[in-house]
């Protein structure tokens, strides 16, 4: 509903900033957002031209009842609204970006999968476009189950042969890999070549790359452990015994009390830590 409204209101203006953002539509396509990029900008103008209102509005509002100086709470109100417009507008230029890194990261996981099953479907001497329609069938990664129904779309409703459908389908890949392998699939087709040899061809360097970034990511994993077990155990350990001492002592780190310090390690530090090195290895995990 917002985005018809949005593009009613600044269709003309979306279309001149639709040829200055070239390389960010790529991303944009690559993002897997459904809908059309100038909708997408306009939506990004009316959200920001909307806080841009809002926050002028009722920080004005606030500063009449606080600062009551006119001049200073509007120059002050006009400062926040900017601001606060700017960092709308900066998180919605942002979110296709971090979709598309998203999608490639679910997408390198899971496509030695599918393209071993692809492999097998080759093997048997089934048609190209037809190894695609199974796959849609059968694939379960949603990423991976998405750029196939875009080769599939294009070849049924755009009227694409398999060739014309697999370009479209690498330019608006996310993933390097799956680019390289739509890539060759074409090369593969155009000059007569055997599809279920190229295929496993790209099935073994899959497997090599899998390989490698398990040990890499268990190496990795090996450091953060001993890191986790010494900032999380022992340096915790370590200061608790201190600032206990301290405390019984008498006395102020940086003028503060000891137990206050102590306290602010186990309730605010300590868990704040534990999130970050839990963040971490959940990303070192998804990679691979």
């Amino acid at each position: 509903m917002l985005s018809g409204l949005a593009y009613r209101l600044f269709r003309g203006l979306a279309r001149r900033l639709e040829g200055k953002f070239k390389g960010y539509r790529v991303v944009y396509e690559r993002s897997g957002l459904t809908e059309p990029f100038p909708i997408y900008l306009s939506v990004i103008i009316l959200y920001t031209l909307i806080a841009f209102i809002a926050s002028l509005t009722g920080s004005t509002l606030l500063g009449v009842i606080i600062i009551k100086d006119i001049k200073l709470t509007l120059l002050y109100s006009l400062i926040l609204s900017v601001f606060i417009s700017l960092f709308i507008c900066l998180i919605m230029l942002l979110y296709p970006i971090y979709r598309a890194s998203s999608r490639k990261y679910v997408i390198d996981s899971e496509l030695i999968y599918t393209v071993g099953e692809m492999a097998i479907l080759a093997a048997a001497g089934i048609a190209p476009y037809r190894i695609i329609e199974e796959m849609v069938k059968v694939e379960e990664n949603r990423e991976i189950k998405l750029e196939l129904k875009k080769i599939l779309r294009n070849m049924r409703i755009a009227g694409d042969d398999i060739s014309s459908a697999l370009i479209k389908a690498s330019e608006g890949s996310p993933s390097d890999k799956l680019r390289m392998l739509w890539d060759g699939m074409r090369n593969t087709l155009l000059m007569s070549g055997n599809l279920w040899e190229y295929l496993y061809h790209v099935y073994e360097n899959l497997i090599a790359d899998k390989i490698a970034s398990v040990k890499q990511a268990t190496s990795t994993l090996n450091v953060l452990s001993e890191a986790y077990a010494g900032i999380m155990i022992l340096l915790p350990l370590t200061l608790v015994i201190t600032l206990t001492m301290m405390s019984a002592i008498g006395g102020y780190v940086l003028g503060v009390n000891p137990l206050t310090l102590l306290v602010i390690l186990l309730i605010l530090i300590l868990p704040a830590v534990g999130i970050i090195a839990y963040l971490l290895v959940d990303s070192i995990l998804t990679r691979i």
